[in-house]
């Protein structure tokens, strides 16, 4: 028997397009589903979008709390088995749901990751289609996630309730990286991740900006804070030679961020760094590894970065 499929849509002032994400999901080709949407004090015409679908989908609109919020709230008001979020702002193949649920059934996972392509908006207003972008997730998922490997759009996952509920949703206090902290919890509560091979949404990038792109600063908190978490729990779990690599590598990319913009982060990186590899050489350019083996890594950084602002000063003359 078919389970229920729960869609939730949190939208905040998106009359641009949630009503063609509201479109790929009355076209799914599985039933039963049911579609909730959840305005999030919208200061445009999203909400008048909302309620011209009548009585083919759900809604519920209030003040401004935030994404992690409405997705919450969609939650606590949806009555299925799976559940799928889908930003008001991205679009679902309308296979998408009838494709990613048979590995549920079958109890072969908990959360389902399917591949997905970004739509990148134009200066004319168009957009182009990137190529497919597919999820790589390894036998620790928590790994491929902080590699990046395992990243998809909401869109393209669809979940078990019983574990969103065990986690207890989404962390409304979170301003970044939300989506990412939301799988990271669901992982460390053992669920189990599968990708599947099947084109799943479409991930829009408006040329307006997200909270991680308009503030790079708070974008590289939340991943020294998501890093750092993460280290605590392989603390508690055991350490493996892939969960050294893998920090190693995170710590390293926010070091070089760091050595440029706030010294005393760089130094705390690369604490942690040397904490975890002592023979440290940074991943990247070959001559950053060539001069961190024969001056040391900091001193190497302060050569690098010197030959980047000369190198933009020769530019501008």
């Amino acid at each position: 028997m078919a389970q229920l499929v729960s869609i939730i849509i949190p939208c905040f002032n998106a009359e641009r397009w949630v009503s063609e994400a509201i479109h790929s999901c009355l076209t799914q080709s599985y039933q039963p589903i049911e579609i909730i949407v959840i305005d999030d004090g919208s200061t445009d015409k999203s909400l008048e979008v909302i309620k011209s679908f009548g009585d083919k989908i759900r809604w519920e609109t209030g003040p401004n709390r935030g994404g992690n919020h409405a997705r919450n709230r969609g939650f606590a008001l949806s009555k299925g088995e799976y559940i799928q979020f889908l930003d008001a702002d991205d679009i679902l193949d309308p296979k998408n749901i009838e494709l990613q649920t048979p590995c549920l059934m079958r109890d072969q996972a908990d959360v389902v990751v399917g591949s997905w392509r970004k739509l990148v908006e134009n200066k004319d207003g168009s957009f182009t289609k990137e190529s497919l972008k597919e999820i790589k997730i390894g036998p620790d998922a928590l790994c491929s996630l902080l590699n990046s490997e395992a990243w998809a759009p909401p869109a393209s996952h669809l979940y078990k309730r019983q574990y969103v509920e065990l986690i207890g949703g989404w962390d409304e206090s979170l301003k970044c990286l939300q989506d990412v902290r939301f799988n990271a919890e669901l992982i460390k509560h053992g669920a189990r991740f599968m990708s599947v091979p099947h084109f799943c949404a479409y991930y829009r990038r408006p040329l307006t900006t997200t909270t991680s792109t308009r503030s790079e600063t708070l974008f590289m908190q939340a991943c020294f804070s998501f890093h750092n978490d993460s280290q605590e729990y392989f603390d508690k779990t055991g350490w493996t030679e892939e969960r050294v690599k893998t920090l190693t590598r995170c710590y390293g990319y926010l070091a070089r961020y760091y050595y440029e913009h706030d010294r005393a982060m760089f130094e705390r990186c690369l604490e942690k760094i040397h904490a975890l590899n002592p023979d440290y050489l940074p991943e990247g350019p070959r001559r950053l590894r060539t001069l961190s083996r024969t001056i040391g890594y900091r001193n190497a950084e302060f050569v690098a970065l010197t030959y980047r602002k000369l190198k933009k000063c020769f530019r501008h003359l």
